[in-house]
């Protein structure tokens, strides 16, 4: 398709962004001469990622520490947020939107490019600080590698990494390298995709957001015949999580009932955190050690998932 960024942005606000830049650039101007902002390809790794922090170049968190140590908070705010200005100025949706993205997903993603550029422009500078979560989902969402999907982005071409059918016993070991070389027939273990929750857009994050959200991937996946399924690491798929919170059961069931593969990864600080963070019954039964959050990896091979697909298409084609 031959699009135009002005129906993608509208030339008022790209007409904002052009002040922006020339604003921050000014403001960081002799930084910029120490610390000059790569192109996105050079930001955002177009291969294949085993985690997230493989998801930004490497240079990305260097340059990050070092403004921050040197020059502050607000440095590094403004230097991210020239980041995305000159990646939403440069954005050619010919080049970055995947091809094979049904109409719904090329839609979402042309209003998350507009998200985008007006949060750049109004939400509050301390929001793109060091290392800012946001900041990172939308450079990838700009840079093509990932997509918007409801609750989530999408990562393109993510594998699992190349421990992961070892040091679990042979039987277990066995077992996943069947499930992954044979059912899914990830030979390389990958490439899958893979979701991250973005928490700006968590009103669709409930079971029926999640229904959709996996169909949309599971119809791009008819039209990508390289992709072996999708993957995702959490603690919310912890099957112990059901005896606190009931109510999240949806979370893991969808994979659970349709041939998933679980991988139990352990407990963390961080898996800890996450879990208890939004619950109070969550908190009292951890702090009552009844409860234990948990981390687990989930491998959904294609044909399940596209078998997922048809039976729920048939479900909806019979009211």
């Amino acid at each position: 398709m031959n699009w135009n960024m002005s129906d993608w942005l509208g030339d008022d606000l790209r007409w904002d962004l052009a002040n922006l830049r020339r604003y921050l650039e000014t403001e960081l101007a002799n930084l910029l001469r120490r610390y000059p902002i790569g192109s996105i390809e050079e930001l955002v790794p177009q291969k294949g990622v085993l985690a997230y922090t493989d998801c930004y170049s490497p240079r990305l968190p260097q340059v990050q520490d070092a403004l921050l140590d040197e020059h502050g908070a607000e440095a590094c705010s403004a230097y991210n947020r020239l980041t995305l200005v000159r990646a939403l100025e440069g954005f050619d949706p010919d080049v970055k939107v995947p091809d094979g993205l049904g109409g719904e997903l090329v839609e979402e993603y042309r209003a998350r490019v507009a998200f985008i550029a007006e949060q750049v422009r109004s939400r509050p500078a301390a929001d793109y600080g060091y290392m800012s979560d946001f900041f990172l989902k939308d450079l990838r969402v700009l840079g093509g590698a990932s997509f918007p999907n409801l609750y989530q982005i999408v990562d393109m071409a993510a594998y699992l990494p190349p421990n992961f059918c070892r040091y679990d016993g042979w039987r277990e070991n066995l077992r996943k390298l069947a499930f992954v070389h044979l059912r899914a027939g990830a030979t390389r273990h990958g490439p899958f995709l893979r979701g991250h929750l973005d928490t700006r857009f968590t009103e669709s994050f409930n079971e029926q957001g999640r229904l959709k959200a996996y169909a949309r991937m599971a119809d791009f996946m008819t039209r990508r015949p390289e992709l072996r399924g999708i993957i995702g690491s959490t603690w919310y798929y912890d099957p112990n999580l059901e005896r606190v919170s009931p109510h999240l059961r949806y979370l893991r069931a969808i994979f659970e009932n349709n041939g998933a593969l679980f991988h139990r990864d352990g407990p963390g600080a961080v898996h800890t955190e996450r879990a208890l963070a939004k619950s109070r019954t969550r908190r009292r039964a951890f702090e009552a050690g009844e409860y234990q959050p948990c981390c687990y990896t989930v491998v959904w091979a294609r044909r399940d998932i596209l078998r997922w697909h048809r039976r729920q298409a048939g479900v909806a084609a019979r009211g």
